[in-house]
């Protein structure tokens, strides 16, 4: 099947569930055909979790840090468990949890919501498997199989990157666009 088919099928079962997109995930507001491609549009987010977190480090430490205190920390704790709860309960699994995919909804307020569904399995479906490791991954959650349950191993990483500069900056991420958006 075609990703961006397959990633519009699972916004369609997440909005199914949550029409008012309460649950911590970007929402998917249309999707069409043009020329023989698949045009998935979403709502508009700040910039991910990364890019800010490295636009604060250019700011200096002390930015960082006053951002990236406990509270913020859990704050998208516990939102991103939302999420991942919520995904868990309707038979979904997002398998690249990270940084790159956290988007700010509101710096200010500490809101934020978990993007791309490219790389999502669903436990029913017996055909679908997936496996990816960063250099974050926790070794005893690689690999696993899915299941029903709430991927809170994928969080793990996330949470040390945003409060360990020299791991967040260090390691490889594909995405790395700290300079394309700015939080508001």
């Amino acid at each position: 099947m075609d990703a961006g088919l397959g990633e519009a099928r699972i916004q369609s079962l997440i909005r199914l569930h949550d029409p008012h997109g309460r649950r911590h995930i970007v929402r998917l507001l249309d999707c069409f055909y043009y020329r023989e491609h698949l045009f998935l549009v979403y709502e508009c987010l700040n910039a991910s979790v990364l890019a800010h977190y490295m636009h604060l480090e250019t700011l200096g430490p002390r930015a960082r840090a006053e951002y990236w205190h406990a509270g913020s920390i859990g704050a998208l704790s516990i939102q991103m468990l939302d999420a991942l709860a919520f995904l868990a309960c309707l038979g979904i699994t997002h398998c690249d949890v990270k940084t790159a995919n956290i988007c700010i909804v509101n710096a200010e307020r500490r809101i934020f919501k978990l993007i791309d569904f490219g790389a999502v399995v669903l436990t029913h479906d017996a055909h679908m498997s997936y496996l990816q490791v960063s250099a974050t991954e926790c070794p005893a959650s690689v690999p696993r199989p899915i299941t029903s349950q709430v991927p809170s191993d994928r969080l793990g990483p996330v949470v040390v990157t945003c409060s360990t500069p020299t791991i967040a900056l260090n390691h490889p991420l594909p995405c790395r666009a700290a300079g394309t958006a700015r939080p508001r």
